[in-house]
């Protein structure tokens, strides 16, 4: 008698969760099983139809068009039952058959909707406005423009736009206004586009990542924020005081725990001003990210933001600073050692030069952190080996608030910015007492042959 197929017996949706975890090429061999299991990858309600599929499936091939096309449209005209979720990676080449696929999923009480194009920028089919269940959505390399029918996507929470083109400055603000629950926005361009004005009003908005060229941002109205990462890549003529008019209201209107100011963003608050102390504080911001800090005025603005922060834990900055210690002077660097950041508890820190004017930044968050538990101290891989040596001596003989606090020392090696930890080499650590861290074909490529997926095959399992 043969064992029982207890895993065949589980309900509908659980064996759908098992075949999701898995790369959709296996999830169709699955089908070969029974009939019950090709019946479960035919219903199967998410498609992930992503590069690793294509180059696992095509090979070579992948950016065959007709290759391309075809394995697509078989596997959405052999599908029946709802589609909740489609990941779409599209080629190089121009692929005229994405009308009709979009057409089918916005009839097919579609949820979640992840495009990302590979070749030129191209317009997004009309069709796609007509998803009127998405709750999640994902756009790479497309113009955004949607028709005057489109009525908003009344149940979205989430969306993340990159790379994209806006056809005027009023399409993401009366598109977000069409949006009552989104919750998270990510703008991201590489500077290829100048992001429209952004005026973003979103009752519901917690989390906003806005990085790219832009004039100004006006977020009026999102009162919920809870975590905002603004990265400026350049410096642009803007409206006057509109960078601290922002400030002022993430300051005073809503109860942001986690800011990321990236790039020129700092430059653009120094250009508005503000630099020392600001006119609101951050009572509830918990954790803190400065970068691309280049001048002692920029150093001053960036120490003002930390002492708006009463309540920061986490911090994180980024220094190049060439100016030697006289020029902290003038910005209240080099002796304002009075005030206190009483919840600061984990500091990395990156010194790109190893100046007086960085290890000075140092000396002040050491002294005024009593609660300081880890100092993750990156410096930067070419910086000369006797300033490595001086800021080593430096580290040693500063006042330490707290009486425990364990060192990261590592050499980075990268020099863009990320949000992540850098690779860095030659980490070391060491505690302290009082007083004393794009897609290439490969060689190995085969021209896979997609004969041997059931999902190509017109015969049922036995």
């Amino acid at each position: 008698m043969n064992p029982q197929d207890r895993i065949s017996d589980l309900p509908e949706n659980l064996i759908h969760g098992i075949m999701e975890c898995l790369p959709l090429r296996d999830a169709a061999r699955m089908s070969v099983l029974s009939k019950t299991w090709r019946e479960n990858w035919l219903t199967l309600p998410a498609l992930v139809l992503d590069d690793p599929f294509f180059k696992d499936v095509l090979g070579k091939k992948r950016n065959n068009i007709f290759e391309y096309s075809s394995i697509v449209s078989k596997i959405l005209l052999q599908h029946y039952g709802p589609i909740t979720k489609f990941t779409l990676h599209i080629p190089r080449t121009v692929c005229p058959d994405i009308i009709q696929w979009i057409l089918s999923l916005s009839v097919n009480c579609i949820k979640e909707v992840t495009l990302v194009n590979w070749g030129e920028i191209s317009m997004l089919p009309s069709h796609f406005f007509a998803c009127t269940n998405l709750t999640k959505l994902k756009l790479n390399s497309f113009y955004f423009n949607p028709p005057p029918s489109f009525k908003g996507f009344p149940n979205l929470l989430s969306v993340d736009l990159e790379n994209i083109c806006f056809l005027n400055d009023h399409i993401l603000e009366d598109f977000v206004a069409k949006c009552p629950l989104l919750e998270k926005l990510s703008l991201k361009d590489p500077g290829t586009y100048e992001l429209p004005r952004l005026v973003i009003n979103a009752p519901n908005l917690k989390y906003l990542t806005v990085s790219g060229i832009f004039h100004s941002i006006c977020l009026n109205g999102s009162r919920g924020l809870l975590s905002v990462s603004i990265t400026l890549l350049k410096l642009v003529d803007h409206i006057k005081n509109r960078a601290q008019k922002l400030i002022q209201f993430l300051a005073s209107s809503c109860k942001v725990e986690k800011i990321c100011f990236r790039r020129y963003f700092v430059k653009l608050l120094v250009k508005d001003g503000l630099s020392g102390m600001l006119p609101a504080a951050f009572t509830h911001v918990r954790s803190l990210e400065i970068s691309s800090i280049d001048s002692s005025e920029e150093l001053s603005c960036a120490i003002g933001l930390i002492r708006n922060c009463p309540n920061v834990e986490r911090l994180r900055l980024w220094v190049k600073v060439a100016e030697k210690s006289t020029d902290t002077d003038k910005h209240n660097l080099n002796s304002d050692l009075s005030c206190k950041f009483l919840q600061l508890r984990n500091i990395n820190a990156r010194l790109n030069r190893g100046s007086d004017a960085e290890l000075k930044v140092i000396e002040l968050l050491l002294a005024c952190s009593p609660l300081l538990e880890s100092f993750d101290l990156e410096i930067h891989k070419e910086i000369d080996a006797d300033v490595k040596l001086k800021i080593s001596r430096k580290l040693k003989q500063f006042h330490k608030a707290s009486s425990n606090i364990i060192f990261f020392i590592s050499m980075a090696t990268k020099d863009n910015e990320t949000s992540d930890s850098d690779t860095n080499e030659d980490s070391s650590s060491y505690s302290t007492s009082s007083d004393a861290d794009s897609d290439s074909d490969s060689d190995s490529d085969s021209d896979s042959d997609s004969s041997d997926i059931s999902i190509f095959d017109d015969e049922d399992g036995e």
